[in-house]
């Protein structure tokens, strides 16, 4: 949204029988005084600022909401609240008016006092601190008795082109602020030391992990890896050390309640989650729990895309994917549990996962979720309802998991990158300085103070498999203490490799049975992003600084460079052209195609391109956000929609990326790899599933000349749970001290 400046006395605007305190975020008639939710008053800016003319919805979604997609139902309640904030005895009439299929108009009029100038404060408008200056864009009604004086235009308007300027470079340096919020006032951060103690040391895979809102219980779940044994769910008390098992099958752990007195968890027939049924365990701290089915059909009948779900007094609120069709795009929902009425209370957009619900903090209830982007993560706050989303926090990496700190109003979490504890207030609405916290590799790491953190050990692991379809065979680089990924073939029998970490990423060339690290040949800040057998060259990426390079993979010289447009995630080599997907800022994906030859670029006029790949010298195959196939000609720059099977529309909406490779089409998800004959896409076969399809996952494909390297994320590792608290002093630090309570 862009920054204005309102040239008012003591900040104050005359609307109608209003007026708006901007340092106040409140509006007073005389008799009645309203404060004014962050959403309320960030929209009556906008109005006010643009008064005079009819505002679209599409604007409202791009400038108040932040994104290129809002629900309607979010924009009409919105629209709603703010008109019934405007009307008392004072002021009976409409103030806001729909323009039908336009969109709306203030309808009330704007009066700005005489006054010395004065600039309001600026602040980010990514943070709770959103303070929308609004533009002195005045209208007068005809029964309105205030005139200005010509005189007072003609220095209005200067000091409005003179603020302009102003307000140019604050925006200027606004802009940086997320950036800003990440960093940390201390310039090197605390450094704490910490000793561990194994709290739950089951034979097997400990995963699910919940912590209760108030950090005295922990529910999780256990898989001994024995395909005859079901999984099973325990809870320790964190105060008493006591451990105590719920119930066993095939189970997923969902939430608490937000007074942490009740777990619930999914129970299935069976591991296709066919048959299941919400349970919620109750009395957790007597010998034999309560387990009770939450008999509602709403939940029941959606069951199988449900994840986080908890309850405050008679709402429940709970994640569900599916959204829009989409497999892996995920979004909250509110359900009033006397009513029984279910509305969706999140709008995330396409380019990424969706919403994660990460805690509740009470007084007023509020819901703190994240929201997945390609390139990053949000972090937000809003009502149960959805409505007055803040954005909170802005990442480079997922954070998965925050723990609320009620006595001094702080969200804590602990980033596995940096080895920090994390903390934002909710007080001063900004970061805090992060605290150094070495901890051993974690799968779930749960900050339960600042000086305490609660994990369970890794336990995934990242293999290369490479399967070869015309000799049917499948080999794998997999060493158990690195994390490989992101394969290619090479000439000469050569394949490249990487390695990840949470403090980067290193790449590495393969020949036979011999590895060899290239991290200090390729740049340790690139990443590969596609390789071609016929030129020998690998395209390599710099987000820093928004380079491209070819390299050339006899002897890793530089071939060709060139500057990048917009922020990278995928690209793909077709000898002289290369076509490249990107995204903004506001996180739309735009396919570009660069001619090498002519330096030239030619925009794929495609909507919401997701993932592609090259079937000649000149056409691709674009898959889309909205689940269609297009067969794109760059020449005639001609548009085909490719008809699908009913089988293949059902695999396009868990679809992770599609290639091409010797007349068929390739389609990747989590869970599988397909294939069909371009020229028949009804003949769908399998070619990959994961040995251990319940506990891997397929991050990624690629194909050259019949040979697939698939990227899997595998969790079989056996690993345990920790508390990790501050070691005292003159106390040595113990690596794996015994468990505090009885196995």
């Amino acid at each position: 949204m862009r920054l204005a400046s309102f040239l008012t006395k003591g900040n104050i605007v005359v609307i109608g029988e209003w007026q708006l305190n901007i340092d106040q975020q409140s509006i007073s008639d005389g008799d009645n005084t309203r404060e004014l939710e962050p959403l309320l008053f960030k929209l009556l800016c906008h109005f006010i600022e643009h008064n005079g003319r009819i505002i679209p919805r599409q604007e409202l979604a791009e400038k108040i909401w932040l994104q290129s997609y809002v629900d309607d139902n979010a924009i009409n309640r919105a629209i709603s609240e703010l008109r019934k904030a405007l009307k008392s005895a004072k002021q009976p009439g409409q103030s806001i008016k729909t323009h039908y299929r336009t969109g709306y108009s203030l309808f009330i009029p704007v009066i700005m006092p005489e006054a010395t100038p004065i600039i309001a404060s600026t602040e980010s408008v990514e943070t709770i601190q959103n303070v929308a200056s609004v533009q002195t864009n005045t209208t007068t009604s005809n029964n309105t008795n205030f005139t200005i004086k010509r005189s007072r235009k003609l220095i209005l308007s200067l000091l409005i082109l003179l603020l302009g300027a102003f307000v140019a470079i604050t925006i200027l340096s606004t802009e940086q602020k997320p950036k800003n919020q990440q960093t940390h006032s201390a310039p090197t951060p605390k450094e704490l030391k910490l000793s561990a103690q194994t709290i739950s040391w089951h034979k097997g895979t400990h995963y699910n992990l919940r912590l209760s809102p108030h950090k005295d219980k922990l529910a999780f779940l256990v898989d001994s890896m024995d395909k005859n044994t079901k999984t099973t769910l325990y809870i320790i008390n964190l105060e008493t050390g006591k451990e105590l098992l719920i119930d066993s099958g095939y189970l997923v752990v969902n939430g608490w309640s937000h007074d942490s007195e009740r777990l619930f968890y999914t129970q299935c027939k069976n591991s296709t989650k066919a048959e299941c049924e919400i349970i919620q365990a109750s009395d957790l701290l007597s010998a034999q729990p309560k387990l009770q089915h939450l008999n509602n059909p709403l939940l029941d009948a959606n069951l199988k895309y449900i994840f986080d779900y908890t309850e405050i007094d008679n709402t429940a609120i709970f994640s569900r994917n599916n959204y829009r069709n989409i497999a892996h795009l995920t979004a909250l929902y509110s359900l009033d549990l006397d009513t029984k009425e279910e509305i969706r209370i999140t709008n995330p957009n396409i380019n990424g996962t969706g919403d994660l619900l990460l805690a509740v903090i009470p007084n007023p209830s509020r819901i703190i979720y994240e929201r997945h982007q390609i390139t990053h993560s949000e972090i937000y706050m809003s009502n149960l309802d959805g409505s007055s989303p803040i954005k909170l926090i802005v990442q480079p990496y997922r954070i998965w998991v925050i723990t609320y700190d009620r006595k001094n109003n702080e969200l804590l979490w602990y980033d596995r990158h940096t080895s920090t504890i994390e903390s934002y207030s909710l007080d001063e609405m900004q970061m805090l300085p992060a605290i150094h916290a070495p901890i051993a590799r974690s799968n779930y790491a749960f900050s339960l103070s600042k000086n305490s953190i609660l994990n369970s050990t890794d336990l995934h692991d990242h293999d290369l498999l490479i399967l070869d379809l015309d000799k049917n065979t499948q080999t794998e680089i997999a060493n158990p203490a690195k994390n490989e990924a992101n394969g290619f073939k090479l000439e000469k029998q050569n394949t490249y490799f990487q390695v990840r970490n949470f403090h980067g990423v290193s790449h590495w060339l393969k020949h036979n049975s011999q590895y060899k690290d290239i991290t200090s040949i390729i740049g340790k800040n690139n990443r590969v992003l596609d390789a071609d057998l016929s030129q020998n060259a690998l395209l390599i990426y710099n987000k820093e600084k928004l380079l491209l390079t070819l390299l050339n993979t006899n002897d890793f010289s530089v071939i060709e460079q060139w500057p990048a447009r917009g922020s990278i995630t995928t690209a793909k080599i077709n000898g002289q052209y290369i076509a490249l997907l990107s995204t903004d800022k506001q996180m739309n994906s735009t396919l570009n195609i660069y001619d090498r030859q002519q330096s030239t670029w030619d925009k794929v006029n495609i909507l919401m391109p997701f993932s592609f790949d090259w079937i000649n010298s000149t056409e691709l195959i674009v898959n889309n956000r909205t689940q269609q196939l297009i067969q794109y000609d760059m020449v005639s720059h001609q548009l085909k929609k490719l008809s699908l099977s009913k089988e293949l529309q059902k695999i396009k909406q868990s679809l992770r990326q599609l290639n091409y490779d010797s007349g068929f089409l390739y389609f990747t998800t989590e869970t599988d790899i397909y294939r069909a004959p371009l020229d028949k896409l009804t003949k769908v076969e399998t070619v990959f599933t994961p040995s251990n399809k319940v506990m891997s996952l397929i991050l990624g494909s690629n194909i050259q000349d019949n040979t697939l390297h698939i990227s899997v994320l595998t969790a079989q590792n056996k690993n345990y749970i920790e508390l990790y608290k501050e070691a005292a002093k003159d106390m040595p630090e113990i690596e794996r001290p015994v468990s505090f309570f009885s196995l």
